[in-house]
């Protein structure tokens, strides 16, 4: 078993947070691991920010939506959540000595990093389009696991997107190049969908599914039979984030399902 130097990227997600996990608990080292944290916004004056809230005040009125109104409002009196484990830099200390935190992944600091550990293979956990400066680091390659079915379901909400249309939901784990999903596949897999998902639930199995199979593309790397690849065909207009009125949609049509499956 040859060994293997690996740099995880992470933007501190769920999705990033599983992977790890699944890694540590095959035995699979990681060298460092880079934390994407931005600078603070820089903050709009007071009179943009109250001609904002009076323009969409207006606009909402102007429709006829009160309760919108009113849920906005209700809104900024409920608790904060308190912040998820992996929200943390010192989260990622667990799987490793070397945290470094950085701006962007896209960086000439960020570039200088990976190019001084020298990795055969980059793993993102939650990433920002790569550009071809970081990609061209790694010996191996930049591995992704992304939450939908290649070519069809690159972007956003894909879980989501697939209920809606219905199509089957899945994962694919992929090689990283300068398009959006569009990389050669090393692996893929479907997630069948329970009498008692969600579209939520649905979503956090397909991360569990990704870190498994990324654990596995991994192992092969590590034990010198890289994973199969083939290409990923020509990828579609990635999807974007759903709307509330989507989400309902794809809600709806996720329940319509279940009722038709066998009990």
């Amino acid at each position: 078993m040859s060994a293997m130097k690996i740099v995880f990227l992470t933007n501190r997600c769920s999705h990033g947070a599983k992977m790890l996990e699944a890694m540590r608990a095959r035995g699979i080292d990681v060298a460092a691991i880079l934390v994407e944290i931005p600078p603070p916004a820089v903050r709009t004056s007071l009179v943009k920010e109250l001609k904002r809230k009076l323009r969409t005040l207006w606009q909402l009125l102007r429709r006829g939506e009160v309760l919108a109104i009113l849920a906005g409002w209700m809104r900024r009196f409920r608790p904060k959540p308190a912040p998820a484990k992996w929200e943390s830099a010192d989260y990622y200390r667990r799987f490793c000595k070397e945290v470094i935190v950085v701006e962007d992944f896209n960086s000439g600091r960020t570039a200088e990093v990976v190019s001084r550990l020298g990795p055969d293979v980059v793993v993102l956990g939650g990433s920002r389009i790569l550009k071809q400066h970081i990609l061209s680091v790694p010996r191996v390659g930049t591995l992704n696991a992304h939450p939908g079915l290649l070519p069809g379901y690159p972007g956003m909400d894909v879980v989501a997107w697939a209920v809606l249309n219905g199509d089957p939901v899945g994962v694919t784990v992929h090689f990283v190049d300068a398009g959006i999903d569009s990389g050669a596949v090393v692996a893929q897999s479907e997630l069948p969908i329970r009498q008692a998902d969600t579209i939520e639930s649905l979503r956090a199995r397909a991360e569990n599914l990704a870190a498994e199979l990324m654990v596995a593309a991994l192992e092969a790397v590590r034990e010198g039979r890289p994973p199969s690849e083939h290409p990923a065909g020509a990828a579609g207009q990635p999807y974007r984030p759903m709307t509330r009125r989507q989400r309902r949609r794809a809600e709806r049509k996720l329940r319509h399902m279940q009722k038709a499956m066998p009990p």
